[in-house]
């Protein structure tokens, strides 16, 4: 039982620590604010968000035979734990679509993916998070769009299936 305290402890620190490393050093360094790092920096914010809130809060729930802190807090930690899982894929899935484009049209890579086009769909992807959480539904997209997200899903499925046995 002490054993699996402590791992848990250093996996957060080092998830917090290595996070916080490039949380600070993108922010600081302006020659380091490329979109594909701010795409990294995005990624890094969402698993600090795990290391700060999700890991600590679920190592509690594993440990403990009886859940003590309430329903609504059992409710709000699942929204929490939904919300930061799927920004980390979001974020993955953008850095994919990055390198992607990269690799297969680097002559028209900086007119295609521009700083404030990452920092927008970088949000989008922690919105359409909370969106689907709550509810809301998203307006259908054009064809291209239901396309790309259909090549995305198979990615996803992929990752998924790749991390099932792991997890």
């Amino acid at each position: 039982m002490v054993t699996a305290t402590t791992n848990s402890v250093n996996n957060k620190s080092v998830t917090v620590f290595l996070n916080l490393l490039v949380i600070i050093s993108i922010s600081h360094f302006k020659h380091l604010q490329t979109p594909t790092n701010l795409l990294i920096l995005s990624l890094a914010v969402s698993d600090l968000l795990v290391g700060l809130i999700v890991i600590p809060a679920m190592t509690v729930a594993l440990m403990e035979s009886c859940w003590v802190l309430g329903e609504y807090f059992c409710a709000l930690l699942m929204f929490i734990t939904f919300l930061c899982g799927t920004s980390s894929l979001g974020n993955l899935i953008l850095i994919s679509i990055d390198r992607y484009v990269a690799v297969c049209d680097p002559l028209p890579y900086h007119s295609k993916i521009t700083i404030t086009r990452i920092k927008s769909q970088a949000r989008q992807v922690f919105y359409k998070g909370a969106a689907t959480l709550s509810g809301i539904k998203i307006v259908q997209a054009s064809k291209s769009e239901r396309k790309a997200a259909k090549t995305l899903g198979i990615v996803v499925f992929n990752y998924l299936l790749c991390w099932n046995p792991f997890l």
